[in-house]
């Protein structure tokens, strides 16, 4: 957790760095196949939100997004995806918010007016969380699951073109 959240506070890459790292775990915790990522400002495009989880019996349908903030998120943000979200049938979404400027809001209030559009709405603010979540939702065996999420890492890194001084960054991160 310690080297992702440096990774990602070192350069942000416009948001790449924290949505690459936020697929490669998901890929951990549902299978690459059924975990796809948009490009950082190409919102919306094929899905709503910055990574989306395929259905495991319809995979043209989606499970559950995410949306990737490594600046703070206000409240109203949160309103604007879950709308997003129901307007193309998503009932989970998950907001993972990782700046350290994270501004407070009521949680409560935004998770009770989701669970009334119809959504499960999960919050995570910081990367503890996130990691803890995705790594639990993983089949893999606990010693075999942090390697396997390093090397999804890298390979989402490279897809969403973080630099190379980025992509070597995170290669040294995984010796230490």
């Amino acid at each position: 957790i310690g080297k992702i959240s440096e990774f990602v506070k070192e350069g942000s890459e416009n948001g790449k760095r924290a949505q690459a790292v936020v697929a490669g775990l998901l890929d951990v915790g549902f299978d690459t196949a059924r975990v796809m990522v948009g490009r950082i400002h190409d919102p919306d495009r094929r899905f709503p939100c910055d990574v989306g989880i395929r259905h495991t019996e319809q995979p043209e349908a989606l499970e559950r997004t995410f949306e990737v903030r490594d600046k703070p998120v206000p409240e109203s943000d949160i309103f604007h995806v879950v709308n997003k979200c129901t307007s193309v049938g998503v009932t989970k979404v998950g907001v993972v918010a990782v700046s350290n400027a994270q501004i407070k809001f009521e949680i409560e209030k935004v998770q009770t007016w989701a669970w009334k559009q119809g959504v499960i709405l999960s919050l995570f603010f910081g990367w503890p969380s996130f990691v803890q979540y995705a790594l639990f939702s993983s089949q893999l065996p606990g010693d075999a699951t942090v390697g396997v999420a390093f090397r999804a890492i890298f390979e989402r890194l490279k897809q969403l073109e973080v630099s190379q001084a980025g992509i070597e960054t995170w290669k040294g991160k995984s010796r230490l």
